[in-house]
């Protein structure tokens, strides 16, 4: 076998690894459906804790706005 065959056959085997591992590794439309309902719930919870932390913030200035009134 010359080297150049050998290379060949090498960088061959290689793609098709290359291949097999991709394929392997791509998620299914099943797990892309729950990772984009993940997605919506951190998203809700994010939102949910945003407000939260609005609110929190409008009362400390109302309470420092009383205080500096006092």
């Amino acid at each position: 076998m010359s080297l150049r065959s050998a290379l060949w056959v090498t960088e061959r085997a290689m793609a098709d690894w290359r291949e097999a591992a991709e394929r392997a590794l791509a998620p299914t439309p099943a797990e892309l459906l729950r990772l984009r309902d993940r997605l919506r719930e951190n998203r809700h919870t994010l939102d949910r804790w945003q407000r939260r932390l609005q609110f929190w913030q409008g009362i400390r200035r109302v309470a420092v706005w009383l205080g500096r009134r006092l």
